[in-house]
């Protein structure tokens, strides 16, 4: 058998079905190699059934308004629903959204109203910063009197350290080795 062009094998499979639309991949298989061409089954039902394309279904992201108008996401949805009604709660924005015809989940919402589009930071980062800017603070005013910010920032060391109890061995175990 002759070395097959590229595309060939597919050509021939187009060829077949248009003839002979109702036939099944394997009677394509067997049929062309009886004329000398050797396809695969998979080859065959591929070009038969063609390959599915992903439907894409939105939940509300991309809709407009009217058309000819421009399409506006979700988050932009509900950036423009915040601004008309500052005082709405995450589900009153879904209900008032859903009723406009824009579906959007109520986490989304709450990403979007609370979130203030800040990036997400791991712990360990947050506490090693943290522990910089506490030691950099202005000392208070008395030895005994702490911030607000320092006392968040121990907050934010015992959460990192599994609890108040962990901070608690943790200040005993440095006192011993002062």
């Amino acid at each position: 058998m002759a070395k097959s062009v590229h595309g060939s094998k597919s050509r021939a499979v187009r060829d077949y079905l248009a003839t002979n639309p109702g036939a099944n991949p394997q009677t394509v298989v067997d049929e062309l190699k009886r004329q000398g061409i050797d396809v695969s089954f998979a080859l065959a039902s591929a070009i038969k059934y063609g390959k599915k394309k992903k439907k894409v279904v939105s939940k509300g992201s991309a809709r407009t308004a009217e058309p000819g108008t421009k399409k506006v996401s979700g988050s932009e949805s509900i950036r423009q629903y915040i601004a008309a009604h500052p005082e709405a709660k995450a589900n009153e924005i879904v209900q008032g959204l859903k009723e406009g015809g824009v579906s959007v989940s109520a986490g989304l919402v709450s990403s979007v109203k609370y979130g203030k589009g800040q990036k997400k930071t791991s712990k360990l980062i947050r506490t090693r910063t943290s522990a910089a800017g506490a030691s950099a603070a202005s000392p208070s005013t008395s030895p005994s009197a702490m911030t607000i910010n320092q006392l968040l920032e121990v907050k934010r060391l015992s959460d990192t350290l599994g609890g108040t109890e962990s901070l608690r061995q943790a200040l005993e175990t440095l006192d011993r080795l002062r």
